[in-house]
């Protein structure tokens, strides 16, 4: 059928590397993409999710049994115009997820924290996490919403703050002006 003709990169090594390019690009991500013509979810990679794929994700969330996860999905639900991706895990290099990002828009990450928690701590961890190549390519700002928060904010929490550039927003609806003011609508949305 295809006659070698010493060229190492003859029609079928060239059809084979593609195959196999393919192969390992889309065993990368847990996102299933079959509304756009791809049954492998490592296609998350290249295309990133669709509003089928979110509303699902939310469905799911709102479904589920534990508080800051349906806090989660409500979150989403309310602001799901300027959400493109949702749960979004990053991967290290041993496979393993090093991150999840709770909700990403075009312009931003958003960490939401529904409990009673340290402040400090997640400012701390959301700095770094804003600096990090792997989880942060594009270096979107990060929003955290964080109910727990009152009007009152420590020293040390509000350098942190004015050092990172996060931004803190306190409630759903604060979340949603903010996003309203500063984002844009996301392709394909409702």
């Amino acid at each position: 059928m295809f006659k070698s003709t010493g060229n190492k990169y003859s029609s079928l090594s060239l059809l084979w590397r593609l195959l196999v390019f393919f192969l390992v690009l889309t065993s990368y991500s847990n996102v299933g993409f079959s509304d756009r013509g791809f049954s492998s979810p490592g296609c998350a990679r290249l295309f990133g999710a669709t509003q089928n794929d979110i509303k699902q994700k939310i469905q799911q969330a709102l479904e589920d049994s534990h508080y800051g996860i349906r806090f989660e999905g409500e979150v989403a639900q309310e602001v799901i115009e300027y959400v493109v991706d949702m749960e979004k895990k990053v991967y290290g290099r041993s496979g393993r997820p090093i991150a999840e990002i709770d909700l990403e828009t075009n312009h931003y990450l958003i960490e939401i924290k529904s409990g009673a928690s340290h402040l400090v701590k997640w400012l701390e961890r959301l700095r770094s996490v804003k600096l990090s190549k792997k989880i942060n390519p594009s270096h979107k700002k990060i929003i955290l919403l964080a109910t727990h928060v009152g009007s009152f904010i420590n020293s040390t929490a509000s350098e942190l703050l004015d050092e990172s550039d996060i931004i803190l927003v306190r409630n759903i609806t604060e979340l949603k002006s903010f996003l309203e003011q500063n984002e844009t609508v996301a392709v394909g949305s409702r």
